[in-house]
């Protein structure tokens, strides 16, 4: 089992298993589809973007999410910690957006950066959660919005092949860190991070399996949270 521990090590152990599995398997390992979730809300985001707007898709991994981002009026910049992540991108995409390799807690953004982020999929694996959410408030505007997930303990994969940590996570298939977070809990990461909830939604779809990660057909259950500053 990988090592996971608070500060610098735990970090270092997360990031680097998530970059593992990109190298290892190269291609889409979520594939390219957009989460239902995002498509439900692009059309809100899109009646709330000025103009010369900026979106950030942060954690965008191999960028299942563009299908639905890419519709959106903005300039779009895709950011993940994994350098194996991004080149998975399809090239037919690359021309209209920005690839960044970036550390979600050390963004190499100006404040207020963007009109909009989007984060799906991400708060559950960080054993931090609320040091990247601090981060991703200070590079929204001040009238931006952020679109996240936190999936609870109803999510069809918690505690299928995970192994429980002191601090209430887990470790899935002995390398990659998740926590499970109940709506209350999760609202309360949010407001601590000096976001406001706008908009609050249990989501439940279907996910087939994913190569290299997951080997069956499964459920997710999330809370989905619109926020702003």
């Amino acid at each position: 089992m990988r090592p996971f521990h608070d500060g610098t090590q735990g970090k270092q152990a997360s990031w680097s298993s998530w970059d593992d599995l990109y190298r290892e398997h190269g291609g889409a390992v979520w594939g390219y589809d957009a989460l239902p979730f995002v498509v439900d809300f692009a059309e809100l985001i899109r009646s709330q973007l000025p103009t010369n707007a900026r979106l950030l898709d942060a954690a965008a991994g191999t960028g299942r999410n563009l299908s639905a981002l890419l519709s959106l009026p903005a300039e779009l910049v895709a950011s993940d910690g994994s350098s194996h992540a991004l080149r998975a991108i399809p090239a037919e995409s690359l021309a209209r957006i920005r690839r960044v390799q970036a550390d979600m807690t050390e963004l190499p953004f100006d404040d207020e950066s963007f009109s909009a982020i989007i984060a799906t999929d991400v708060i559950e694996t960080i054993e931090q959660p609320l040091n990247v959410l601090r981060e991703l408030r200070r590079v929204l505007r001040k009238d931006g919005l952020l679109l996240c997930n936190v999936p609870g303990a109803d999510d069809g994969v918690a505690g299928h092949d995970m192994t429980p940590l002191a601090d209430g996570g887990f470790v899935y298939s002995d390398r990659f860190y998740y926590h499970f977070h109940s709506p209350e809990e999760a609202s309360i990461l949010l407001s601590e991070a000096g976001l406001r909830v706008l908009e609050a939604r249990r989501r439940v779809w279907m996910e087939e399996a994913h190569m290299g990660f997951r080997d069956f057909r499964h459920e997710h259950v999330s809370h989905v949270f619109l926020a702003g500053r």
